[in-house]
């Protein structure tokens, strides 16, 4: 299995090193997308074999994405970004050599490094495909491989978590030039329905919740919307409602999340939250044992991870000691 391994970067010669370690050996052909580096960005590229290849910047990942992917010539493609780093080659090494006849690409567990309370987020991504495939990234940001439906089936997973490392200030630096690139998107037309979730969204994160709520309801008036984005729209209009202190609208919004996806922990757990803050003990034990009952479907789109269930458990005991009788 020839691989080449596809990068866009700018400045990024504080973590392209770590980067490139942690894949060498898995990928032979390493093709890196420069747009506009003014750091040793390049120099470190050079120094582990890379294709480099200038790309002038134009406000589109897809567009970067897609040109590094036009230059492979190998007959297998993986895509990482500069400050991801993957956990084991020796084990991905290995399950690749064992994955099924007929298999054409490999979705991988990305961990986020937000990790907060015990608790994470994790998307199982599409990272390793066959070249002749021609897919191509769609979106100008949160762009997203575009897999045929009817070939998703010969994806496989490859439980061999891909580390995507992040402090709080790059994220929310990430999430203002996402509105802007956003904002710029629709404006000049493009009103796919991930371009609505993700205005809400990312202007959620940047701190601007009432344009976020406006686009969040642009969303949620869509004919066809996925379930999964809904889910996560209702999720955060919840959670804007609970810093704005109108409880009893953010309960309705958990309420409304747990209807599109019933088997997600999330709500449950954000609803006992909430009853324990306000000292129901016993409701708070229901919602953390509904929690834990969840079984959320194997999917490729994002999910919250298992660490869930370990926050769920904690605070399900929290919430037990609190309606023990209190020794005299």
């Amino acid at each position: 299995m020839e691989i080449t391994l596809c990068l866009i970067v700018k400045n990024e010669e504080q973590k392209l090193s770590a980067c490139l370690e942690s894949f060498r050996g898995v990928f032979q052909k390493l093709i890196i997308v420069d747009t506009g580096s003014t750091d040793g960005t390049i120099e470190i590229a050079q120094q582990f074999g890379a294709e480099v290849f200038h790309f002038e910047w134009k406000n589109n990942f897809s567009d970067a994405r897609n040109f590094a992917l036009s230059k492979v010539k190998t007959a297998w493609t993986m895509m990482a970004d500069a400050d991801d780093t993957l956990e084991s080659k020796v084990q991905l090494l290995n399950e690749l050599k064992n994955i099924p006849d007929g298999s054409i690409g490999v979705f991988l567990p990305y961990l986020y490094s937000n990790v907060r309370n015990g608790r994470g987020t994790m998307a199982f991504l599409p990272r390793i495909w066959k070249t002749n495939l021609r897919l191509t990234y769609v979106l100008p940001v949160h762009e997203y491989l575009n897999i045929p439906r009817e070939i998703l089936q010969s994806f496989v997973r490859i439980n061999v978590p891909v580390l995507h490392h992040k402090t709080d200030a790059e994220f929310s630096k990430s999430f203002v030039r996402n509105v802007q690139i956003l904002e710029d998107a629709y404006a000049h037309g493009d009103h796919h329905p991930r371009i609505l979730f993700y205005l809400g969204h990312d202007n959620f994160y940047a701190g601007h919740l009432q344009e976020s709520l406006k686009w969040f309801q642009k969303f949620l008036r869509l004919k066809t919307k996925h379930p999964h984005e809904a889910y996560k729209v209702w999720m955060l209009i919840a959670k804007i409602h609970t810093k704005n202190g109108d409880l009893a609208v953010a309960i309705k919004a958990y309420q409304k999340a747990i209807k599109m996806c019933p088997d997600f922990p999330e709500p449950h757990i954000f609803l006992g939250d909430l009853a324990l803050t306000k000292g129901k003990f016993e409701k708070a034990v229901e919602y953390y044992n509904d929690a834990l009952r969840c079984k959320p479907p194997k999917t490729h789109i994002f999910l919250n991870t298992h660490l869930d269930y370990a926050y769920a458990e904690r605070k399900l005991h929290e919430a037990l000691r609190a309606l023990e009788p209190k020794k005299t």
